[in-house]
């Protein structure tokens, strides 16, 4: 099946066509850009990554049976998701990649530009860009060098070793390696030890819990946290109790916030589970599975938010590059003129 690189850039979304999947790298453009789309009465369905992986499904099968005629997704698309799309369009052609804003690398651009007529409904699959042209030709048309290593994660048998665990890590992380193998970047890893190592020297335990897989950036790390000491207590926290602190529900209408009950969902089942707290593991995958329903049940109410000026509540387009509107600039920032200094003095 041809890929093909369209040579006339995208300057709107008003050139958008059934079958087109649009991508951005933020879950921020990806709701600005469904939205306004939706203002157009295009059927939407949208992908990213915070989404629950069977809302993804969901969303990803509407596209697919022709419920809804265009999908705005980030790169998740291109995790082993096969579709109809005819035409991939990179709104966006940099990201961030939680250190710094870049341009996509040759690999990004074909393993996204790639999952356009893969499905083998169309002739061939297209792929486009709002920008330069250029970039995307020569990022789809440069041969990828062959992998050269391989990364290869922490060893639990050094768990055997005398020390602690951040000490083991650092130990174990400057020992060299073939020139086909790397170490995996460890310094989380490293940095939740020493915390924990502060209350604690069960270097298992601490393993167990740095090993949990969740979000130290965002309130996941604060129920982590919990957990670690009722467990150093012996002290189980029940989800029930999990429920009330953090308002868990299904009939919240927040889409940001279940999004984040889901999370928080995710972290109590893996925190059950390797702890062997299995009074709680039906509770937990029933809540998110109602989590989830709700989730798509917004999703396809097209409750989508779009950007908007954080004074006046403006809308605002999708890629603006401002957060406040133009009207509320010049309302605060515009120079004074001669006359308006002249009303600030009272003249004899």
């Amino acid at each position: 099946m041809p890929l093909i690189v369209d040579t006339n850039p995208v300057q709107s979304l008003k050139s958008v066509h059934p079958g087109d999947a649009l991508i951005v790298f933020s879950k921020r453009n990806v709701h600005a850009v469904a939205h306004e789309l939706k203002n157009m009465d295009i059927q939407v369905s949208v992908i990213y990554g915070n989404l629950p992986y069977d809302v993804r499904q969901s969303e990803a099968k509407k596209f697919q049976n022709g419920e809804t005629s265009v999908l705005v997704s980030t790169d998740a698309i291109g995790m082993g998701l096969n579709l109809p799309i005819k035409r991939i369009v990179f709104l966006e052609s940099s990201k961030y990649d939680g250190t710094r804003s870049r341009t996509l690398t040759e690999e990004e651009f074909k393993q996204i530009g790639g999952r356009a007529g893969r499905m083998g409904i169309f002739d061939e699959g297209h792929c486009a860009i709002c920008g330069s042209t250029k970039l995307l030709k020569e990022s789809m048309e440069k041969k990828t060098p062959a992998i050269r290593e391989a990364v290869i994660g922490f060893p639990k048998q050094l768990l055997g070793l005398k020390g602690k665990l951040s000490d083991i890590i650092v130990q174990w992380d400057s020992l060299p390696v073939s020139a086909r193998y790397k170490h995996s970047d460890l310094t989380i890893m490293r940095q939740l030890s020493k915390e924990l190592e502060y209350y604690t020297e069960n270097k298992q335990l601490v393993y167990d819990f740095v090993t949990i897989p969740f979000n130290e950036k965002t309130i996941e790390k604060e129920l982590w946290s919990i957990y670690f000491f009722s467990e150093l207590k012996k002290e189980y926290l029940s989800f029930t109790d999990v429920c009330k602190k953090y308002g868990i529900n299904s009939e919240n209408d927040n889409l940001s916030s279940l999004e984040q009950f889901h999370k928080l969902c995710d972290l109590a089942y893996a925190y059950c589970n390797r702890f062997g707290h299995e009074e709680d593991i039906e509770q937990i995958l029933a809540t998110k599975k109602a989590i989830s329903k709700k989730i798509i049940v917004l999703l396809s109410e097209q409750k989508l938010e779009s950007r908007k000026c954080k004074y006046c509540g403006k809308e605002l387009a999708w890629n603006y590059p401002y957060g406040m509107c133009s009207g509320c600039y010049a309302s605060r920032f515009r120079r004074k003129s001669y006359y308006d200094w002249e009303e600030d003095f009272e003249w004899d």
